[in-house]
């Protein structure tokens, strides 16, 4: 019989008690999984940049004794927390026991490869050694702007976007530009913000076109909600010049069918016809699209405007938490998807691939990768 657990999770707090897990100072990272919670055997650390960045420099640069900093954090805290900067990361793992509360109501099975979508901040951790810090990457995220065509209140960046409402000075992406060409592991760029498609033709061309002259960036990948909220930013101008820097990716994001209107299937269509691969990204959004037969909808009419589900991210820590009666977990659920949707099923995980993290470039801040442990 496994312990109740609490469903915000304060039964872990030890101190000070009555916060909640992220804020407290010392979480109970005994690995026993109460009724309400998931036990994974954890694989990889994507330690967050901020966290790496400050941890790395206070250790002088020397990985022996960072990961021994990272390792005495999570000895005294009982989570990785970095106790400057506040931020955590995630991991990488494999499911080793279901809480008894979840058992037939989330679509995970012990043995199941999973990334979690909380912060290590706030996640009960234990780590009984390291065997490598691989601080090598392959990707840079840069973001361009703080202006969006959508503010939602489940951006990931939300602290960032709309700041300023107006796009990071050209010395800055100067500087961006200037440290990709310096660092010759980075084969992939992604520009985003805000929404990277509220730059001007001229300004966004200004930054492709640079970057194309790089030798070892093989990929340019941008991230926009405009095909979404605001078709009429996909002008045969703007998909003219896309198509003169390929490879270029772009991936949007629609939460619903009904988002899919007439404009916004055109402005896919005017990117596809000029050679651009559209991806979608999903949030999964209580009493908006938490259910199978609406995303399968989503996902099927995602399909007939060739735009490929990537992945889908779900709101909030409910990972460690059972759904609402009716309602099914999980990025990929059984009967969302039928047999002959093959690769248009997505994934559940986030967006950066499995054990991999991004650099993250913003102006005259330069972070580290999110370093994989």
């Amino acid at each position: 019989m496994q312990k109740k657990g609490n469903k915000y999770g304060v039964h872990r707090v030890i101190e000070p008690k009555g916060l909640l897990t992220q804020a407290a100072g010392r979480i109970d990272n005994t690995m026993e999984c109460w009724s309400n919670e998931i036990l994974c055997d954890v694989s990889a650390l994507n330690i967050d940049s901020a966290s790496f960045t400050q941890i790395y420099e206070a250790c002088g640069g020397d990985l022996d004794k960072t990961g021994q900093m990272i390792l005495d954090i999570v000895a005294q805290r009982g989570k990785m927390q970095n106790p400057v900067t506040g931020s955590g990361g995630m991991f990488i793992g494999t499911v080793r026991e279901i809480g008894e509360d979840l058992a037939d109501k989330i679509d995970l099975r012990v043995g199941d490869r999973i990334a979690s979508l909380v912060s290590l901040s706030l996640t009960p951790l234990k780590i009984n050694r390291i065997k490598a810090i691989h601080p090598e990457i392959d990707r840079v995220l840069m973001l361009t702007t703080d202006q969006c065509s959508m503010y939602c209140r489940h951006c990931t960046r939300r602290r960032f976007a709309g700041q300023h409402d107006t796009s990071v000075p050209v010395e800055q992406i100067d500087q961006c530009i200037a440290y990709i060409r310096e660092t010759p592991a980075v084969r992939d760029v992604l520009l985003s913000g805000g929404d990277v498609l509220m730059l001007s033709d001229e300004m966004l061309e200004y930054i492709i076109s640079r970057l194309r002259e790089i030798p070892h960036v093989e990929i340019i990948r941008l991230g926009s909600r405009t095909p979404v909220v605001c078709p009429q930013r996909i002008t045969p101008k703007l998909c003219a010049m896309l198509k003169k820097y390929h490879p270029v990716w772009l991936n949007t994001h629609f939460n619903h069918p009904k988002e899919i209107t007439r404009e916004a299937a055109e402005a896919c269509a005017r990117l596809a016809d000029a050679g651009v691969p559209l991806g979608n990204q999903s949030v999964l959004l209580a009493g908006v699209n938490d259910c199978v037969h609406t995303m399968k909808k989503l996902v099927q009419m995602l399909a007939q405007i060739r735009v490929r589900p990537y992945y889908e991210r779900r709101q909030g820590a409910d990972v460690l938490y059972p759904a609402g009666k009716g309602r099914r977990q999980g990025g990929r659920r059984r009967g969302a998807a039928g047999p002959e949707d093959g690769d248009r099923r997505s994934q559940r995980g986030p967006a950066p691939e499995a054990g991999r993290g991004l650099y993250l470039l913003r102006g005259l801040r330069r972070h580290h990768p999110q370093r994989q442990l």
